[in-house]
């Protein structure tokens, strides 16, 4: 009688444990395969690369590797738990790059040097270049006006 409980909670614990490895297998097939992931660096650690992190990192199998960003006050620290690991200019590094499958370019348009220089770095990484489009762009009350 005193082993009963104890066998109970334990069937308990082993069937959850059994759910969630079904549950985590089939959310993997059905999101990008199992084992395919895209591995970003985001050049930029301002908002913008704030938000897209908060959005992003770790979800339908993205993962942040890093942020570049050329603002000496800012390398060094970690952003939502991604660290600040340098200048734009280390997006050349091919050591660094290496486990990265894209490049992000966090810079809105009113940065626009900052986001001129930042594609122009990231090209030349060989990595393929995203950009992070701008609340504007996005607006469907602009893309009506443009329209016309």
């Amino acid at each position: 009688l005193v082993l009963h409980p104890v066998f109970t909670v334990l069937a308990l614990v082993l069937a959850r444990m059994m759910l969630r490895m079904v549950w985590e297998q089939a959310h993997a097939v059905a999101g990008h395969g199992a084992g395919e992931s895209n591995q970003a660096i985001i050049l930029g650690a301002g908002e913008t690369a704030r938000r897209l992190i908060a959005g992003l990192h770790q979800r339908q199998g993205w993962k942040v590797l890093m942020l570049l960003d050329d603002q000496a006050e800012l390398q060094g620290l970690r952003i939502a738990g991604v660290p600040v690991a340098g200048p734009l200019s280390r997006v050349r590094d091919p050591s660094l790059t290496a486990l990265a499958t894209h490049v992000i370019v966090a810079y809105s348009s009113q940065e626009a040097a900052l986001r001129e220089r930042a594609l122009l770095l990231a090209a030349d990484a060989g990595l393929p270049v995203l950009t992070v489009p701008d609340a504007e762009d996005l607006s469907p009350v602009t893309a009506t006006a443009a329209g016309r």
